[in-house]
């Protein structure tokens, strides 16, 4: 599930930003369709990696290991500003720079979960 959403994430919901700001706001309807599009590529992962940050830590050290999991996962797009801005310095136009960072932020999320272990059979007591 984890793979599907990254790829969702890397492609599909890139392709709506894209045509988000293309679109230029003009049209009401197609902005809902498009936001709602976006964020079904977006946000549908922090229902998931919940169970799984915990299903990866035995029941000893659940709670610790859920909190530096969680924790962790967080700190790297906490900077995304300024990898935006480095973007930027680069020649791309700023607007445009969430796009590649979504787009990064996806195949993360693909390369992350296709190397993580199955949870499925692991014993977690």
């Amino acid at each position: 599930m984890l793979a599907l959403i990254g790829l969702a994430g890397c492609t599909a919901g890139p392709i709506f930003y894209y045509l988000l700001l293309k679109s230029g706001y003009r049209n009401p309807a197609q902005l809902m369709v498009l936001v709602t599009l976006i964020n079904f590529c977006a946000t549908p992962v922090w229902a998931v990696v919940t169970a799984y940050i915990t299903e990866r830590c035995p029941t000893a050290v659940r709670a610790s290991g859920y909190g530096i999991g969680y924790s962790a996962a967080t700190m790297i797009p906490a900077f995304s500003s300024f990898y935006m801005l480095g973007l930027k310095g680069l020649g791309m136009h700023y607007a445009y720079t969430e796009i590649v960072v979504f787009a990064l932020g996806g195949l993360l999320l693909v390369v992350g979960a296709r190397l993580g272990p199955e949870t499925v059979h692991v014993d977690i007591t």
